[in-house]
């Protein structure tokens, strides 16, 4: 009998203004409500977080919202049975790089795993492998290019590069059984990817992936199979 896993993909968490009374709360049951008992029976349960989780860091001089949790909202997701997340986005970089390493610590402290950001870009780019039932999973996180970058000395996040993650998904593929991409990108708000994130999705497919993820438009998007793939 094949191996199987249950592997649960949620969308992006973030707390909002009508949302942080719910993480204040403490209770994973308040916040994620009947879809809790799924992601804490879940073998994996990924979610993109996509804030700064942080009481120190100085919001960052940008275009756009800042979007700042706290350092506790980790424990209430870990509690909820969150075991990753992605913190490759437009948003991790929104108090610089203090923000970045006090997110990351905050995972680590709720023993949450992450892909997608580092201390540096060598870092940003290793991916998450976890083993379930004798099967190991892959998980890279990437974002396209904002206020958010990873350079060759600060944290931030791993910046799509088709010249390099496309060869790095070929070798990490033969580390794993199965490898899902998490592709932080496109336009807002619109449902249907432009034909450049299409061909991009699909290359990541060519390259070894198994499942590609695509977030940022903040709506209900597509499906599609390609190759032995699927987006």
């Amino acid at each position: 009998m094949t191996n199987t896993i249950n592997l649960l993909l949620l969308g992006v968490i973030c707390p909002t203004e009508d949302t942080r009374y719910l993480f204040d709360s403490g209770s994973p049951e308040e916040l994620m409500g009947e879809l809790c008992k799924k992601t804490q029976a879940a073998d994996i349960a990924f979610a993109n977080l996509e804030c700064v989780l942080s009481n120190e860091a100085r919001a960052a001089e940008k275009i756009g919202p800042i979007l700042i949790g706290h350092p506790r909202d980790a424990m209430v997701l870990a509690k909820a049975g969150i075991d990753l997340v992605g913190i490759a986005n437009n948003h991790i970089g929104d108090c610089g790089s203090k923000g970045v390493l006090d997110t990351m610590q905050a995972c680590v402290q709720a023993n949450i795993k992450f892909t997608g950001s580092g201390l540096n870009r060598t870092q940003a780019q290793e991916p998450a492998v976890i083993t379930k039932n004798g099967l190991r999973v892959g998980f890279l996180a990437v974002a396209e290019k904002e206020f958010n970058a990873a350079g060759k000395s600060s944290a931030g996040a791993n910046i799509f590069d088709p010249l390099q993650h496309l060869h790095q998904i070929s070798k990490i593929k033969e580390k794993c059984d199965y490898l899902v991409v998490l592709y932080h990108g496109g336009i807002e708000y619109h449902q249907y990817p432009s034909p450049l994130l299409q061909k991009t999705c699909r290359a990541l497919i060519h390259s070894g992936a198994d499942l590609v993820l695509c977030q940022h438009s903040h709506c209900i998007g597509t499906h599609e199979k390609f190759e032995n793939g699927e987006i």
